[in-house]
């Protein structure tokens, strides 16, 4: 293996420069959603639908689970538990229709900003990373990196990993953090919804 290129003065003063104009976008792109999504009438009341049909949703579940398998009346039980998944579903495929138009128009904001960026930071070793990543993500953490040290980090998987984070924190503090979306939506089943983890742990 070749010897890094990664010089920690630079390394430092460049992660703090992405970190800050990922902040930036960050906070640009929630005030685009808030001017064209967040404060519109459709959305709260989607958003207020979905919460209360969540709410009936697990209360039928809870009082499910307590109930005595083969019990009489547990199979009606099961059918409105899935009707009412379905209708959850349904708000939660509204939801994102409501959303996408703009998600879209953020989309070629990033874009933008990755040609900034690219012709900021391309070739360069932004930081170095404390293990060798999976060869299916050296495309992102090493893309366009000089030499053959797979530690060293492009600016790309730095500016991805500090948006997701902001991003999600920041519409948190905001309280504009997308509510729990039903498995099947968007997200497969299993797969948990990135704008619900907790970046803070």
């Amino acid at each position: 293996m070749t010897s890094s290129q990664f010089d920690p003065a630079t390394g430092k003063s460049w992660m703090l420069e992405i970190l800050c104009i990922a902040t930036v976008t960050g906070v640009a792109s929630e005030a685009l959603m808030y001017i064209f999504v967040y404060r519109k009438d459709s959305y709260t009341s989607v958003i207020g639908n979905l919460e209360r049909e969540q709410k009936k949703l697990d209360k039928l579940k809870d009082n499910e689970d307590e109930r005595p398998s083969g019990k009489p009346g547990k199979t009606d039980k099961s059918k409105k538990i899935k009707a009412q998944e379905t209708r959850v579903k349904e708000l939660g495929s509204k939801l994102q229709v409501i959303r996408q138009y703009s998600n879209m128009a953020l989309g070629f904001i990033m874009i933008m900003v990755f040609g900034g960026l690219s012709s900021m930071y391309d070739s360069k070793v932004v930081a170095k990373l404390p293990f060798v990543p999976f060869s299916m993500f050296q495309s992102i953490t090493h893309r366009n990196v000089p030499l053959d040290d797979y530690t060293d980090c492009s600016f790309i998987f730095m500016y991805a990993i500090s948006s997701m984070a902001i991003k999600a924190n920041l519409q948190k503090a905001l309280g504009f953090a997308p509510p729990p979306t039903p498995n099947g939506v968007l997200w497969p089943p299993g797969m948990q919804n990135p704008y619900e983890l907790n970046y803070d742990e």
